[in-house]
């Protein structure tokens, strides 16, 4: 069955919370440019006053690229992470398809389940613009295998081997619907019904842990009294999440689960129901399966209706909530350390006119003055990108549980962080710079 998640996040606080902490960050970091703006350059120059000032601005400004970059990082890493997970093989088609649930006010009988499960199936077929429709006690992604243990023809256990596989049952067509290629064999039919002679469809992972080098087709499969017959191989899917390896996994037909001895899998309720559409929104299928559920059986109805997609979607929850808040947090210093870059050079150079001038004077082009006040940035930059890749590798350790595929230290990471901080400081501190090259060397001087 699907279960829809209860949490969300909510867009109302992030926008109020992200509005008053980039007021907050704007006020804090102006406020030194403003007031270096109506500093009288002149008497400061010959008091010779400020230098007290200029360091406890130099390591404010260094401490706030450090924390850029430790929190540039961290975004850095969870989004890695992120665009890892949706990299990664599901051996699905997640497009196009609908899924859905059913709710009873009881249980049904054995045989007037099969009836309802098959009538719910057969009306899915026959709405307009389904390409195929069937049903399955596990979803992928959503879990709900269960594990029996199982004895492959011809396979040995070795001591203390597990010898379980995951089990999931299935209609006709399933793997047509899902989007997962039938590598070898055929796919379960109608035929494969009650009273019919077992048969199993099996993963990779399973043919490569027990037939390594063998053909699987025909073969049998033991477990709990039950042999069943391979007739067909499928590609491997993930069912669990996207972090965890496929396991070994059998497929059986839903409809001879009473020779499994699973005769409690048979209710309707216990089936998530899925439809592939030919084009369009899969959703549009929900108000007619709406309507017509309850004309299968008055009490039976539709539940948690979402698409494919959303089911892949919602496995990536944690993770798409921390790259989001990781990159929303790192802009945010990000902006918090250009504004401190932009003031303290803005007040540097307004302090500085008369050395400008000099300079000028005395042959320096503006592209010398330019270099000369970005080396200013460079000198806080450096400092404060190391100890911030500092801090970053000692946090990151705690947060390694959640990283996928990727180490703490991932040096591509980092290089990021370090490449935006640079490039945004730069940025921020070339229109001071770009204003110190403007300065008038014959006013600078009069200034004196």
């Amino acid at each position: 069955m699907l279960f829809r998640s209860a949490v969300s996040p909510d867009w109302r606080v992030f926008a109020f919370t992200g509005t008053v902490s980039l007021l907050a960050c704007i006020v804090a970091g102006l406020a030194p440019g403003l007031s270096a703006a109506r500093t009288s350059v002149n008497p400061a120059l010959k008091e010779g006053r400020g230098g007290g000032h200029r360091r406890l601005g130099r390591a404010l400004v260094v401490t706030q690229l450090c924390i850029s970059m430790t929190l540039l990082v961290g975004a850095s890493l969870f989004i890695r992470t992120l665009v890892k997970l949706y990299s990664v093989d599901t051996g699905l088609r997640t497009g196009g398809v609908l899924t859905f649930g059913v709710t009873s006010k009881h249980h049904f009988p054995h045989t007037r389940s099969v009836e309802i499960q098959t009538s719910i199936v057969d009306r899915l077929r026959s709405q307009p613009g389904v390409v195929s429709a069937s049903a399955s006690v596990a979803l992928p992604l959503s879990g709900g295998l269960w594990t029996h243990s199982v004895q492959p023809e011809g396979y040995a256990f070795r001591p203390g081997e597990d010898d379980t596989a995951a089990f999931n049952a299935v209609a006709a067509r399933y793997f047509a619907v899902t989007g997962t290629p039938l590598l070898l064999g055929r796919d379960f039919n109608d035929r494969d019904a009650a009273g019919s002679s077992p048969v199993a469809i099996v993963n990779e992972t399973f043919v490569r842990a027990f037939f390594a080098g063998k053909p699987p087709l025909g073969r049998h499969v033991t477990s709990n009294k039950v042999v069943y017959e391979i007739v067909g191989v499928v590609k491997d899917a993930k069912y669990e999440s996207l972090r965890k390896s496929v396991p070994r996994t059998l497929y059986a037909p839903w409809l001879q689960q009473g020779e499994m001895g699973l005769s409690n899998r048979t209710q309707p309720m216990a089936y998530s129901y899925l439809a592939r559409v030919s084009g369009g929104d899969p959703m549009r299928l929900a108000p007619l399966m709406a309507r017509a559920i309850p004309e299968i059986d008055s009490a039976l109805r539709l539940w948690a209706p979402q698409t494919f997609a959303e089911t892949v979607n919602q496995s990536t929850l944690n993770e798409r909530m921390m790259a989001t808040l990781g990159g929303f947090f790192g802009l945010l210093a990000l902006i918090v350390a250009c504004l401190g870059i932009f003031g303290l050079l803005a007040f540097q150079v307004s302090r500085r006119v008369n050395e400008i001038g000099v300079r000028m004077a005395l042959g320096a082009t503006r592209g010398n003055i330019v270099a000369l006040v970005l080396r200013e940035v460079v000198m806080l930059l450096v400092p404060g990108c190391a100890a911030g890749c500092i801090a970053a590798a000692w946090l990151a350790r705690f947060a390694q549980s959640m990283l996928f595929e990727i180490t703490p230290t991932d040096p591509v990471a980092f290089s990021l962080a370090a490449g935006a901080l640079a490039g945004a400081a730069l940025v921020a501190g070339y229109l001071p710079a770009l204003r110190a090259s403007r300065v008038d060397p014959m006013a600078a001087l009069r200034c004196d």
